[in-house]
C-alpha cells in the first residue's frame, strides 16, 4: 500500500504532462485531440479586401475572392512552395451583391452571381464587364463544367442548368434537402467524377446528384444528421469541408478520415467560409462582420 501511494504521484505527472502536451498540440497545430491526425497551419495570409467574402475559386496558381459589401475581386498567387503573395484587386462593375465566383478554366474569365441583381455576370480575366443574363432570384453560388454552368439559388432553393454560350436553361432541380425557410446563407456548388455536391448552412449534410439531377443522395460525415458546411472541395476522393471553424476530411462515402479545428488570428472572432486544395494545401477564408476583429485572411494548412 505505501509504495502504491509512492508511485501514484509519478502517475498522476505522467498522465497531466500527456495531457498537457495533446493540449498544447492542439492549440498550435490545430488538431482536434481526436484520433485523427489533424494538420499543422502553414501561414496566415492578410488581404487587400475587406470582410464579406464567401467564395474562393482557383485558377492557374492563382486564389480569387470576391467580397458582395464592396464588390472587389481580389487575387493572390501561389508560390513554388504554396504561399500567397502579391494579392491586389478591383471593383466588379455593374454589380451589387458578388457572392459565388467561378474561373472558367478554358480562357480565365469570371463568372459571378450578382446577388441583388437577380444576375450572371461574366466578366474578362481582366475583370471587366462583358455579358449578364438574369436568372432565379438569389444566385448565389456558382460552378462551370465544361459548356455548362450550375447555379445555386438560395430563395428558390433550387440548381440551374445552363449553357454559357447562349444562356439557355437546360435543367433545374430542387434542392431537395434545403431548408425552406433559411433565404439568406450561402450554398457551395462543387462537381466531381460528374455528379454536383452541394453543401450550406441550410442544407443538413451534404447534397449528391447526377448532372441532369437524378439519382439523388444525402451523405452526412460519419452518418450523423446535422452537419451544415460552408465549403466543398474534392481532390482525389477526399471530400474536404469547412465547417465554419472547422475542417472535416471525409470519403466520398461519408466516412471521417480527418478533422481539426481551425486557428483562430489573437483578436479574431468570425469564422470561415469557403474552401480550396491545391497540391496538398489547403486554403479557406475568413468571413467577418463588423465587431469581429481583424480584416480579411486566408489560413493555409497542410495535413499530418
Amino acid at each position: 500500500m505505501k509504495r502504491f501511494l509512492i508511485i501514484l504521484p509519478i502517475i498522476l505527472l505522467l498522465c497531466g504532462c500527456n495531457l498537457f502536451i495533446q493540449l498544447t498540440d492542439m492549440l498550435v497545430n490545430g488538431t482536434n485531440g481526436s484520433d485523427f491526425s489533424g494538420a499543422g497551419l502553414v501561414g496566415t495570409y492578410y488581404t487587400y479586401t475587406t470582410n464579406h467574402s464567401y467564395n474562393l475559386a482557383y485558377y492557374n496558381n492563382t486564389l480569387y475572392m470576391a467580397d458582395f459589401m464592396t464588390n472587389y475581386l481580389t487575387w493572390c498567387h501561389i508560390d513554388a512552395m504554396g504561399l500567397l503573395y502579391e494579392d491586389s484587386y478591383y471593383s466588379l462593375t455593374d454589380a451589387n451583391g458578388i457572392h459565388g465566383i467561378t474561373i472558367d478554366p478554358e480562357n480565365g474569365t469570371i463568372w459571378a452571381c450578382d446577388l441583388d441583381g437577380s444576375r450572371i455576370i461574366h466578366y474578362t480575366a481582366d475583370g471587366i464587364f462583358y455579358e449578364m443574363f438574369y436568372l432565379g432570384s438569389c444566385p448565389v453560388g456558382i460552378c462551370v463544367n465544361q459548356n455548362m454552368l450550375y447555379i445555386a439559388d438560395r430563395l428558390e432553393d433550387k440548381v440551374y442548368c445552363v449553357e454559357k454560350s447562349t444562356f439557355g436553361i437546360l435543367g433545374e432541380f430542387d434542392i431537395v434537402y434545403a431548408d425552406p425557410g433559411d433565404n439568406s446563407s450561402y450554398i457551395d456548388v462543387s462537381i466531381y467524377a460528374d455528379r454536383i455536391y452541394l453543401v450550406g448552412e441550410e442544407i443538413d449534410g451534404i447534397v449528391s446528384l447526377n448532372l441532369d439531377g437524378s439519382d439523388l443522395r444525402r451523405i452526412w460525415p460519419d452518418n450523423k444528421p446535422g452537419f451544415h458546411a460552408m465549403g466543398i472541395q474534392i481532390e482525389n476522393g477526399r471530400v474536404y469541408l469547412n465547417e465554419r471553424n472547422r475542417i472535416v476530411v471525409t470519403d466520398m462515402g461519408g466516412k471521417v478520415m480527418n478533422r481539426w479545428d481551425l486557428k483562430n488570428p489573437v483578436g479574431y472572432t468570425g469564422y470561415y467560409t469557403d474552401i480550396v486544395v491545391v497540391n496538398g494545401l489547403i486554403y479557406t477564408v475568413s468571413y467577418s462582420n463588423s465587431g469581429n476583429g481583424d480584416s480579411q485572411h486566408i489560413l493555409v494548412y497542410r495535413e499530418k
